[in-house]
């Protein structure tokens, strides 16, 4: 057993975006194999946060941080950031720019006062605090995604980028910071390890699992769900502009239902029902037939996409959404990248009772072996000696 820190500057809970949902599976998986983990969260996102579910969940092991925005704040690169935009120039932002320097005689403390075998950022942009522990302390980042030069994907596709982006040297000297490196895809596992010497590891996401219920459900309910970043808007506002008239058309009783900040992304429209943030999204699986992937452009893995076939559902995706999911296309889901082909999947999917069901085999035993390649990966990060 080790005595593990993991530090974030995203909640647990609730579970209401994909990368809260990486992470409290990531800290679930690490006690399900054995280790004691202490998770510390830093108060980044105070208005979406439930520091009491989170204390429920951890208990002891629980540590709840306030932030403080830096003197050096995203404010000061901000004319900067603007010119960068317009320019497509690939520099942005420093790694460090968000790190907030009063955390650090909090990790100095707890440090001396419990002796951690390993220590885990999430984000290279939260790197910084692994320069805390010594000795033979194992540090690690779950990186998430890659960030040099991002935000040019976004304005290649049209769109303006409003998140973090930074340059290869400053991803570079954020994980030179660890001692290892957890990429959450191939890869990206490929493209760090051309910035780095230091291992790569990937550890795709860990999916709860749930078999197909004997229940057979024929009630042509198609779901999407995401948060209301700019490519699950683009993705979904183009499925039903392209795609969802077709479908209605050939099938008057198709119900799109959409769940999660996506929802504030939608007019509201005939054959479309809004359920907002859900937490407990088992009951919403099973009542569909049919998950829907259609993003045009992504980055990083598609949390929802493992989810989902998690859940033992058919699920047709875009390449782009089904990104690094390669080895399942056309055997645990489907995929389609024109809306025409988009379109006769999905119709494939509800009016075939056979090749649901085989899909959703297919899904759940995809969703199964990926776990145990991940849990794998995990376990070998976690024996390396340092």
């Amino acid at each position: 057993m080790k005595r593990i820190l993991v530090i974030s500057p995203v909640p647990t809970h609730p579970l209401i975006a994909g990368n809260r949902v990486r992470i409290h599976r990531l800290l679930t998986s690490l006690k399900e194999l054995g280790h004691d983990v202490h998770f510390l969260y830093v108060n980044t996102e105070p208005e979406r946060v439930d520091e009491n579910r989170m204390a429920e969940c951890w208990r002891d092991r629980f540590y709840f941080v306030p932030y403080r925005y830096p003197k050096r704040s995203l404010r000061r690169y901000a004319g900067r950031l603007k010119f960068v935009f317009e320019k497509g120039f690939a520099e942005i932002l420093p790694v460090d720019y968000a790190y907030d320097t009063s955390l650090d005689d909090f990790l100095v403390g707890l440090s001396r006062k419990i002796e951690f075998d390993v220590v885990m950022v999430e984000y290279i942009f939260w790197s910084r605090a692994l320069e805390h522990f010594h000795g033979n302390v194992l540090k690690i980042i779950d990186t998430h995604d890659v960030f040099t030069r991002r935000h040019l994907m976004y304005r290649k596709a049209g769109h303006e980028y409003r998140w973090y982006c930074t340059t290869a040297k400053e991803e570079t000297k954020a994980l030179n910071r660890a001692d290892i490196v957890i990429a959450i895809q191939e890869q990206e596992k490929d493209y760090f390890s051309t910035l780095i010497r230091k291992r790569v590891v990937t550890v795709g996401h860990i999916a709860p699992l749930h078999k197909l219920s004997a229940k057979s459900v024929t009630n042509n309910k198609i779901l999407f769900l995401g948060s209301n970043n700019v490519h699950n808007a683009h993705g979904i506002n183009y499925f039903i502009k392209e795609i969802f008239p077709d479908l209605r058309s050939a099938l008057p009783s198709v119900t799109l239902f959409l769940v999660g900040g996506v929802c504030n992304t939608v007019e509201d429209f005939d054959g479309c029902v809004k359920l907002g943030e859900v937490e407990n999204l088992s009951p919403v699986y099973d009542s569909v037939d049919l998950v829907v992937n259609p993003v045009q452009f992504s980055t990083g893995l598609s949390i929802k996409m493992i989810e989902a076939l998690g859940h033992s559902k058919p699920v047709v995706a875009t390449s782009l959404g089904s990104r690094g999911l390669e080895e399942g296309a056309n055997k645990a889901f489907l995929v389609a990248d024109t809306a025409a082909e988009f379109s006769q999947s999905v119709m494939k999917v509800l009016t075939d009772a056979r090749l649901s069901a085989q899909l959703s085999w297919a899904a759940y035993e995809f969703a199964e072996k990926r776990n145990k390649e991940s849990l794998e990966g995990l376990a070998s990060v976690l024996n390396q000696s340092n």
